[in-house]
């Protein structure tokens, strides 16, 4: 989408009193889309250019209307969720991987900090960070320390452990709770033939 029609679209949400947040993280699958380990430098580059290119355009100025008159800080978004991907099949290693994943993080949150903008990464079922704690601990490891990243936790993924209230949330996720920036809201899901195997934690609530 040009930056043209994101400036429309973008003008007609402030309108209406929407928000809107750029989620990355179905595209981050290692092939075809996002390509976020190192083990190929051409789609490695080309992934994060291309996330770049998105912080950049989330960024364009959109002409919006208060009280006062024209708004000039209104943009299109300040928010993205970013996640990652399983480690290729042969000769690249999960450590290596989780390397070049805070490489791109890093890269990212540089231009998002710049911009003003948040990013916020997601938990995930089938890849990495398998969950909050995952996520904080390796956020911690980043250096020099992000500037503009938060975490995105998933309700459906905290119930399906087990804490299904805020008292069980605080148990679960201790000191890491105060890294959360965002909530995903959702159910696990069950086998309906086996209500003890899950399916997912992306259901209605």
């Amino acid at each position: 989408m040009s930056t043209a029609s994101l400036v429309a679209e973008g003008r007609w949400a402030h309108m209406q009193g929407l928000r809107i947040i750029v989620d990355f993280a179905s595209g981050s699958n290692l092939y075809p889309d996002l390509h976020l380990c190192n083990n190929s430098a051409r789609e490695f580059n080309a992934s994060i250019a291309r996330m770049e290119a998105v912080l950049l355009k989330m960024a364009a100025p959109v002409t919006r209307f208060n009280s006062d008159g024209v708004d000039a800080a209104a943009v299109y978004s300040n928010d993205a969720i970013v996640s990652f991907h399983r480690s290729p099949e042969n000769y690249y290693s999960a450590p290596q991987c989780e390397t070049d994943f805070r490489f791109v993080l890093s890269r990212l949150d540089t231009l998002a900090f710049a911009s003003n903008q948040t990013l916020y990464l997601r938990e995930a079922d089938n890849k990495p960070p398998g969950s909050l704690i995952a996520a904080a601990a390796f956020v911690k490891l980043m250096s020099p320390a992000p500037r503009a990243l938060r975490l995105a936790g998933s309700t459906g993924h905290l119930a399906a452990q087990g804490a299904s209230d805020a008292a069980a949330v605080r148990r679960v996720l201790g000191s890491s709770l105060g890294d959360v920036g965002m909530w995903l809201v959702a159910a696990p899901q069950k086998d309906p033939m086996d209500p003890l195997q899950l399916l997912g934690t992306h259901g209605r609530i």
